[in-house]
């Protein structure tokens, strides 16, 4: 059986701190976890059951670092949960610019990492096919989930 929950996500979404939460959860009860699975929240849209929704997209939507960056994590058994929330926080409780790569370097370095290496590897080929392929499972599996805000659509 399997012990795991796949999470297709992106950070840019406002619902996406609610996973780390939902993880500890089912570690604190259970023999599951969570695996995130970041994904295109473009290519997610344009695979809509509903592609005639019309929508503006959050600055980061476009600009995945900081979902690659959850792969890297993840890939390197570090701590995903952590990242999720201090980039959800620094994203809609502080307004910063995530396409700013020193915001994600601060993030990074507050966790006790090396930054430059995980940007290094977050940009790698493996990464960059990983987080293909969990946009392209998601999209197989029919998993779109749509959350709108303030004339802004996020896949959660």
């Amino acid at each position: 059986m399997n012990k795991n929950i796949d999470y297709y996500f992106t950070t840019a979404s406002p619902l996406a701190n609610l996973a780390s939460l939902a993880d500890d959860f089912l570690r604190s009860r259970s023999d599951k976890s969570l695996i995130y699975k970041p994904i295109s929240i473009t290519q997610m849209i344009e695979n809509s059951i509903e592609p005639a929704i019309e929508c503006r997209l959050h600055s980061i939507a476009d600009h995945c670092l900081p979902d690659k960056i959850v792969i890297a994590l993840q890939e390197t058994r570090n701590n995903v949960g952590e990242f999720v929330i201090k980039v959800w926080s620094a994203l809609w409780l502080y307004d910063k610019d995530l396409n700013d790569i020193n915001e994600l370097k601060d993030i990074l370095r507050s966790m006790g990492l090396d930054a430059e290496l995980v940007l290094r590897y977050a940009n790698s080929k493996d990464v960059q096919s990983i987080y293909k392929s969990n946009t392209t499972e998601a999209i197989t599996r029919n998993s779109l989930g749509l959350t709108m805000t303030d004339q802004r659509i996020f896949v959660r």
